[in-house]
């Protein structure tokens, strides 16, 4: 979102910190349910809104049909958008914007709204999720990675007093964040992968809900691992590819998920047949709009839901951060916030560039993954390796 008179933090600080304005949540899911418990002591909640209602009321609050006469909005109502999957929340968005609502003035998206109240409200920075990538080696070589990672030619292990620096940076800003992931490449490849959750661990583990690794599915674990990951309770995110079109791939799922069982550490089979293409229309020739950017940007569910940490900067979109660090496009300012200033504005503008409103609209990076169809419509097979 462009930075303009509604797109901004003063308004919206204003929306939440106004006590006389009433709040609706569109969704009535797990999300919504869990935004009602986190937020309803910090914002008056009036009631749910669903499109198609099949209950009357819940957690004690009225259920709304979208557009029946009985949900009257006054301009002291707004509407907080709790659908997480991005194929709704586009849904849902277009169906309020056809009833003339505008973004950010009449209608928010929950992790927006969650930033914010407990930015402004609780003095918490708060983050949903922060990439912390800690190798470019990897044993898959997948052609539609989304970390790019066959295309950087000097793939290399990321120094340990470099990965403690982009730590250390993280948590000068973050406060709290639900979920760190160390992700690769592939990290269990890193021979000190043990010692970066003991210093994550040792240091930070009080800010963070849920440490996570992120594998591949190829490599056992070894024992220092496994003691380090069962210490500070980190899950492992086990990526599934034995059922996808990729049969050139060879996972060790059965042997890892035994390993992990035994060792009782806590785990997640994440079965994968499709990506998403990230790549988008960008090899088609044509330069896009600065409109046509803005709406990639807008739509995209890698930026805005995630900050990438890498040295002395924070990136919102994690494909933008591995392509700078690792030399596979040019490094522009306007892709990340610098983590080497004033504590307070430095936090600030970090919480404006993760809800995605910067001076363009867009990122510049933007231009490397446009493409006018949402990235849930843009598929193709899991792990396909390239030759």
């Amino acid at each position: 979102m462009k930075r303009n008179n509604i797109n901004n933090l003063d308004y919206l600080k204003n929306i939440f910190c106004d006590e006389t304005n009433r709040f609706y949540l569109y969704g009535t899911g797990k999300t919504g349910e869990d935004f009602y418990q986190q937020m309803n002591h910090h914002i008056k909640i009036a009631g749910f809104i669903e499109s198609t209602p099949t209950e009357k009321q819940k957690l004690g609050l009225p259920v709304y049909k979208w557009g029946d006469s009985d949900l009257k909005l006054t301009v002291k109502d707004k509407i907080i958008v709790t659908v997480r999957t991005a194929k709704f929340r586009d849904e849902v968005e277009n169906l309020l914007l056809q009833d003339s609502l505008i973004k950010n003035q009449h209608f928010i998206f929950y992790d927006v709204a969650r930033r914010i109240i407990s930015f402004y409200k609780n003095h918490i920075f708060w983050l949903s999720q922060i990439d912390l990538t800690i190798t470019t080696a990897c044993t898959l070589n997948c052609r539609d990675c989304i970390q790019q990672i066959p295309f950087i030619k000097n793939k290399r292990h990321l120094a340990i007093h470099d990965i403690i620096e982009s730590i250390d940076n993280t948590f000068r800003y973050i406060d709290y964040c639900e979920e760190f992931h160390v992700v690769g490449g592939e990290p269990l490849l890193h021979p000190q992968l043990s010692e970066v959750l003991e210093y994550l661990g040792t240091h930070y583990r009080t800010n963070i809900d849920t440490i996570v690794i992120v594998t591949n599915g190829t490599i056992l674990p070894k024992e220092d691992l496994l003691d380090a990951l069962k210490r500070w309770n980190v899950r492992v995110e086990i990526s599934d590819y034995r059922k996808s079109s990729a049969k050139s791939v060879t996972q060790k799922v059965d042997e890892i998920e035994a390993v992990l069982k035994q060792h009782c550490i806590t785990y997640l089979l994440r079965p994968m047949t499709e990506w998403n293409d990230y790549c988008g229309d960008c090899n088609d020739g044509t330069v896009p709009s600065s409109d046509a950017l803005t709406a990639t940007f807008d739509i995209c569910p890698c930026a805005g839901q995630t900050l990438s940490i890498h040295g002395q900067k924070a990136y919102i979109c994690s494909r933008s951060s591995v392509a700078e660090a690792f030399g596979l496009t040019e490094k522009n300012s306007g892709n990340a916030i610098s983590l080497c200033a004033d504590t307070i504005n430095t936090k600030e503008k970090l919480l404006e560039f993760s809800i995605k409103i910067t001076e363009r609209g867009y990122i510049p990076y933007c231009i490397n993954c446009h493409s006018e169809k949402p990235i849930y419509e843009r598929i193709v097979p899991a792990a396909k390796q390239m030759e």
